[in-house]
């Protein structure tokens, strides 16, 4: 996609974090955006933001849990635009706990939004990108810690995004059988500046910072602080995003050089343990 002038861009999450970023970065491209997000409050702040630089900007406050508020997202934004040749599934919130006190509606409000957010939004979005039979993506935001797969005390965030890597990639393999003019790119941020980390103030289950152990607590606050080194702004990655988007990449990652020595160090420890070391 050489130019995002005039596209429509449709972001879940977007009032703040990673979504805010893209956002941000999507309107200096010259893109109408459409802002949906679950806090009403915070998706004005964030649409009167872009708007002050002169941004075409609409909103929808969108519960991405819910299929059927998806869809009235859908319909809100054909109403409005006519069209979409972007959509960001980036919703996404996360708890803290051992599995052992991770009760299990943490656990469904975790899948519900990480996982479902992002089939939801496809589901809806997707037969209309097909009918309209021109060039556009969808863009499903993951984490590398669907790839990691060994932090302790966040078994339902990276098990949810394994999930949607899977699934970004099974989508992708399905289209181009089709041929079909869209593209699927999973966003993996690590160290990027976001606000994940209190997202169970909108636990809809009041099980707000539910953590038992002193190790949850330590480890929480572990992770605080090694966000704070060396942490892309939100609006830093959003440009990287929009350039890997515009390079039609199947990912857009954030510290690239530390990403791959993770991702290969994970890999062999897998190889290894199936077929001894190498």
């Amino acid at each position: 996609m050489d130019s995002f002038r005039d596209k429509v861009a449709v972001v879940t999450g977007a009032a703040s974090g990673v979504g805010l970023g893209i956002a941000r970065a999507l309107a200096a491209e010259g893109a109408q955006v459409v802002l949906a997000d679950v806090e009403a409050d915070a998706l004005g702040r964030a649409a009167s933001g872009l708007e002050a630089v002169g941004s075409r900007v609409r909103t929808h406050v969108t519960d991405v849990a819910d299929a059927d508020s998806v869809g009235q997202l859908r319909d809100f934004v054909m109403a409005e635009c006519g069209r979409v040749d972007l959509l960001f599934n980036n919703a996404g919130v996360a708890t803290y706990n051992r599995m052992v006190d991770t009760t299990d509606r943490d656990w469904q409000w975790v899948i519900s939004v990480n996982l479902m957010g992002v089939v939801h939004g496809i589901n809806a979005f997707l037969p209309t990108l097909l009918e309209q039979a021109s060039p556009s993506r969808i863009v499903n935001t993951a984490s590398p810690a669907g790839l990691i797969s060994c932090l302790p005390y966040q078994a339902p965030y990276a098990a949810s995004k394994a999930a949607v890597i899977s699934l970004s990639e099974s989508l992708a393999a399905e289209l181009e059988a089709m041929g079909a003019p869209v593209g699927v790119t999973v966003v993996l941020p690590g160290k990027v500046e976001s606000a994940i980390n209190e997202s169970d103030r909108n636990n809809p289950y009041g099980e707000k910072k539910s953590i038992l152990s002193d190790a949850v607590r330590e480890y929480r606050a572990l992770v605080g602080r090694e966000f704070a080194k060396d942490a892309l702004s939100a609006n830093e990655f959003g440009l990287e995003v929009v350039a890997a988007i515009r390079a039609e990449r199947p990912f857009a990652v954030s510290h690239g050089p530390f990403f791959r020595i993770v991702v290969a160090a994970r890999n062999e420890r897998i190889l290894t343990a199936a077929y001894g070391a190498s």
